[in-house]
């Protein structure tokens, strides 16, 4: 699910790329991250803040690494975030 761009994750990266202002200064939560794309582009895009939440390690593992190809900073959140306090 990490080892490539899902064509949804492509499409949200886009339209946030395309329209900033959605996440600009905003708390942005990347759910069911995969490969990080959408919250690189929300950390590109201006987000005051940017995390990307997964329960596969190895794909927590690759928007680590895609963020930092990137230069871009994303808190990475392991497991299920369901109801989680905040």
């Amino acid at each position: 699910f990490w080892a490539f761009a899902w064509p949804g994750s492509q499409a949200m990266a886009r339209l946030i790329l395309d329209e900033p202002h959605r996440v600009a200064g905003r708390q942005v939560l990347d759910f069911a991250a995969g490969c990080g794309l959408a919250a690189i582009a929300a950390t590109r895009a201006g987000a005051a803040s940017v995390e990307a939440a997964e329960i596969d390690p190895l794909a927590l593992a690759a928007t680590r690494l895609n963020a930092a190809l990137n230069g871009v900073t994303v808190i990475a959140l392991e497991g299920d975030v369901v109801g989680r306090p905040g």
